[in-house]
């Protein structure tokens, strides 16, 4: 019964609201959801401390500077890093957006699986006002993201995958054309082709991709044609 009333109050809420405020409100009920029991995320996904996820958010409700022991991917053994959180991207692997204050002004991305201990500070820091986390995961396709793969992406459908692929959401600012043939271009600017290239198998060969074409070579081959159940 509390499922369903949830549900129902959720369906009239984004009803009421607009878009962006619409998508907010979704992800508040399913997280509403999980904290009752009533949902769950299932596949693989990495290990993250819930010590350090707990940490890491309060330190975001401050905002305050974070002291952590970070060991990245060139790193021996971790080092002690000061950073200014500024948001967590959710995926297979977690990432915590933020600052390192002793290097420059740019947004890094730090894997939380590699945070091996997160203390807060009481060192209030203001955020760039100008900062959107939802514009800045819009860049990536999954949760990794490069400026330098940033780029224009095309797939197109089969007619057999076509409504299939209507229902899915591959990016928030994607642009969806019918062909005469009733198949389905998908298009859209983002990075992270590797991710790209992973959920691409999952539909064998019903979609083609046009653009780019490092993307259409790291594909080819992976595809298969006994593929007939489409995600």
């Amino acid at each position: 019964m509390e499922v369903d009333a949830l549900r129902s109050l959720r369906d009239r809420l984004v009803a009421t609201l607009p878009s962006a405020q619409a998508r907010s409100m979704e992800v508040d009920a399913e997280a509403i959801l999980e904290a009752k029991g009533y949902a769950c995320r299932p596949g693989p996904k990495v290990k993250t401390s819930p010590d350090v996820l707990n940490i890491v958010s309060a330190a975001l409700r401050g905002p305050f500077r974070l002291v952590i022991r970070y060991k990245g991917a060139q790193d021996a053994k971790p080092r002690k890093r000061v950073i200014e959180p500024y948001g967590i991207l959710l995926g297979t692997r977690h990432y915590l957006i933020a600052r390192d204050a002793a290097k420059d002004v740019n947004l890094r991305r730090f894997r939380m699986d590699r945070i091996e201990n997160a203390e807060i500070t009481n060192d209030w820091f203001e955020k760039d006002r100008d900062f959107d986390l939802e514009a800045y995961a819009a860049r990536s396709f999954g949760s990794f993201h490069s400026d330098e793969e940033f780029t224009r992406v095309v797939w197109r459908f089969s007619p057999a995958a076509a409504a299939t692929a209507r229902e899915f959401v591959f990016h928030p600012k994607q642009e969806m054309t019918e062909l005469e043939d009733g198949g389905l271009m998908v298009s859209f600017e983002a990075s992270g082709l590797v991710e790209m290239a992973w959920h691409l198998a999952k539909w064998g060969k019903n979609v083609e991709v046009l653009q780019p074409s490092v993307l259409r070579q790291m594909v080819a081959g992976f595809q298969d044609a006994r593929t007939t159940v489409l995600p």
